[in-house]
């Protein structure tokens, strides 16, 4: 997959000799915004005392939910397939007040279901780098998990004029 479009425009910056410069690096690319309408299930966050069985069902349909996303429901096409590296951000709306780091295990297994769905290679820290999660505190019904996935493309070096 290219990343050209928004190579180019990163390179406009030039040196006084005349080259373009661009910080060595990873720049972002193309960019989604999802919304989940849920906040992952208590049975799979960081402080989960469900029984195996339970946690094991449950990340299997948040996984199934990740790769749905990505195949039936339109959000990528076949063209976002097979990103080289990504960044993904999550912003957990919720009523009531549950630790950031809990709820982004929680998404461990959506993440999973990106994977499957050949969205990304694979999820390792090569792959797949995180932001900066975010938890907002909403009404009792407005609970929901916003996503931002953004493409992550190599700047190089120096580019000659």
């Amino acid at each position: 997959m290219s990343c050209g479009p928004y190579r180019e425009a990163a390179q406009e910056r030039t040196r006084g000799d005349g080259r373009m410069v661009v910080k060595r690096g990873y720049v972002p690319n193309r960019q989604w915004r999802i919304e989940i309408d849920a906040i992952p299930p208590a049975e799979i966050r960081g402080n989960a005392r469900a029984h195996p069985i339970v946690a094991g069902k449950t990340k299997r349909k948040w996984r199934e939910e990740g790769e749905v996303m990505v195949i039936h429901d339109g959000v990528f096409h076949d063209s976002d397939l097979g990103l080289e590296k990504v960044k993904i951000t999550f912003t957990f709306h919720h009523w009531r007040h549950i630790d950031l780091d809990n709820l982004t295990i929680g998404m461990k297994a959506w993440v999973d279901g990106l994977v499957d769905a050949g969205l990304i290679s694979n999820d390792t820290p090569d792959k797949v780098t995180y932001g900066e999660h975010q938890f907002v505190k909403v009404k009792k019904d407005q609970s929901k998990t916003e996503v931002l996935i953004e493409e992550l493309c190599m700047a190089s070096d120096t580019i000659p004029a």
